[in-house]
């Protein structure tokens, strides 16, 4: 399945070897089988070479799903969209393709949800949110929950989603995360986990400065994702100036690593004086630049290994820019009064998105 998962920008983990039959029938080849062991941190690294979106797939309903998930540790690398899904009828992917029941199939994972939002909606369904204990109970519930999430900014979305479904004021669901952080650094053993659990879910009033106080230096992260490793294989080709990649529009939006966009932004206008068919002048670029960026041209620059395919991989960047943009739009969804002009204006951008994603992968 390494191929297709490669092609598709996915990978679906399934219970067994015919469920993963099964995709193949439905014109899906991206399923692995977990085959009865626990899916471990592990088993994500070998995942995350090839795709940054992987989705569990369960037989069965939600609250059995939820069940299966609780001893999953919540706090999964933050550059894997790690996604839930709940096949329907209680029905695994083998009876429903057999009963004819494809599209079903394809909707469930077209419907995963991200793991954390899962869990949270299986937690919220356990409470009765008409009366007031059962309010704050849920919301206890959901902060201990959103607290384990390492990113401040999806802490933060999640209040407001949470607030909205309880109908409890923004401000007690952040002390509720904020409470639940400071728990967790206790168990642990640790005040520094707490300290920047409470710094992330403050209320407005309590914000602190936006503007940091100096910005942080380029460096690559210890270890590179399938995606970020693609994304050093387009600034590869275009220090090699690729015809065919010379003749794109790139997009700073293709790179999610701030040293990624530098060194695009670097080479772009040597790519620019070269002209089509020309050498691009890395040495006059590099030479005297002690910038990290430099280094990294120089280094991509100075590999010796093949060149990757340069249509399969403007594709695949296009399609992660997208799947990000589309990533944070849903995000803004959930915050927005579903009546209002900001609401519409957003769902059109999704929707435009999400058939443009469609048309690239119908391409490749």
């Amino acid at each position: 399945a390494k191929g297709a998962i490669v092609r598709e920008h996915e990978a679906v983990v399934v219970e067994g070897y015919t469920d993963v039959i099964a995709f193949h029938l439905a014109d899906r080849p991206v399923a692995v089988a977990s085959c009865g062991t626990a899916l471990g941190n592990d088993h994500l690294d070998l995942l995350r070479r090839f795709t940054e979106k992987v989705v569990l797939a369960f037989d069965g309903d939600a609250a059995g799903a939820n069940a299966a998930l609780r001893g999953f540790d919540l706090a999964v690398p933050a550059d894997i969209d790690l996604r839930v899904t709940v096949f329907p009828d209680g029905k695994d992917p083998a009876d429903l393709v057999s009963d004819g029941r494809i599209d079903d199939v394809r909707k469930a994972i077209a419907d995963s949800l991200p793991l954390l939002r899962f869990r949270l909606d299986a937690e919220l369904e356990k409470y009765n949110l008409g009366e007031p204990e059962g309010r704050g109970r849920a919301v206890r519930a959901a902060g201990a929950l959103i607290a384990t999430h390492p990113d401040p900014v999806t802490r933060r979305e999640y209040a407001v989603v949470v607030a909205r479904r309880t109908g409890v004021e923004r401000a007690l669901v952040e002390d509720a995360i904020r409470q639940a952080g400071r728990g967790a650094g206790r168990v642990r053993g640790g005040g520094d986990r707490s300290r920047t659990q409470d710094s992330a879910v403050r209320p407005d009033d309590e914000a602190p400065d936006p503007t940091p106080p100096e910005e942080e230096p380029l460096r690559l992260p210890p270890r590179l994702t399938g995606h970020q490793k693609a994304e050093q294989e387009l600034l590869r080709l275009l220090a090699m100036n690729d015809p065919l990649v010379r003749e794109t529009p790139v997009a700073e939006s293709w790179f999610s690593l701030p040293i990624h966009v530098a060194a695009y932004r670097l080479l772009t206008p040597a790519v620019d004086a070269a002209g089509s068919g020309g050498t691009v002048d890395l040495g006059s670029l590099i030479t005297g630049n002690s910038s990290p960026e430099a280094a990294l041209v120089a280094s991509l620059a100075m590999s010796d290994r093949p060149l990757a395919d340069s249509v399969e991989l403007v594709n695949r960047l296009k399609v992660g820019g997208i799947d990000r943009r589309i990533h944070q739009l849903r995000t803004k969804l959930d915050t927005l009064d579903s009546e209002g002009r900001d609401y519409s204006k957003t769902f059109e951008e999704l929707i435009a998105l999400e058939r443009e994603r469609r048309l690239l992968r119908s391409s490749e």
